[in-house]
């Protein structure tokens, strides 16, 4: 695992800290085995997906990329609660049916020292488009549907991310 800095943070934004959950629920971590990517995330939060990584040996392995092992994307840089900025990370989870989760459900699980449910703190819509739309939710929930189904298209990588190359393009089209 590199801890250096996720290339894909967007920026230095306050977060709200004002994100609470009623109902937590507690998931046995002995039946959870994760393989965890991450998106825009400080080196405090790295640091701290690596701790609770730390804690659950067993359950928890860490990735810099998403591929058919990642089962959750962390992500942070929200600047509205459970709301994220769209980067290739993401659309590649989306694409694979992942959960795609707020930071604060490392926070929630590292405070109770517990692999907790991860449906409360699921990403529900994206900072572009500013509004909750569950696409991230109802692509996990919906595996059997890809992405692109029964679908043709021509894919040109011109002025987009920097980063974004064909070969990441590959990813999508499961």
């Amino acid at each position: 695992l590199s801890t250096s800095f996720d290339n894909e943070y967007a920026s230095d934004a306050n977060h709200d800290d004002t994100f609470t959950s009623n109902n937590v629920m507690i998931c046995p971590s002995s039946e959870k085995h994760i393989v965890m990517a991450y998106s825009c995330l400080k080196i405090e939060q790295l640091t701290e997906i690596q701790r609770l990584a730390s804690l659950f040996p067993n359950q928890i392995k860490l990735s810099n990329c998403v591929n058919e092992y990642t089962t959750h994307l962390i992500v942070g840089n929200e600047e509205k609660p459970l709301l994220c900025p769209l980067t290739i990370k993401v659309f590649q989870a989306i694409a694979r049916h992942l959960f795609v989760l707020t930071y604060r459900w490392i926070i929630e699980c590292l405070k109770q020292n517990l692999i907790i449910d991860e449906v409360s703190f699921e990403i529900r819509g994206d900072i572009p488009f500013g509004e909750y739309h569950d696409g991230m939710r109802n692509s996990r929930l919906s595996k059997h549907i890809n992405l692109f189904q029964n679908c043709q298209f021509f894919i040109l990588c011109d002025g987009c991310q920097e980063k974004m190359v064909s070969e990441n393009n590959e990813t999508f089209v499961l």
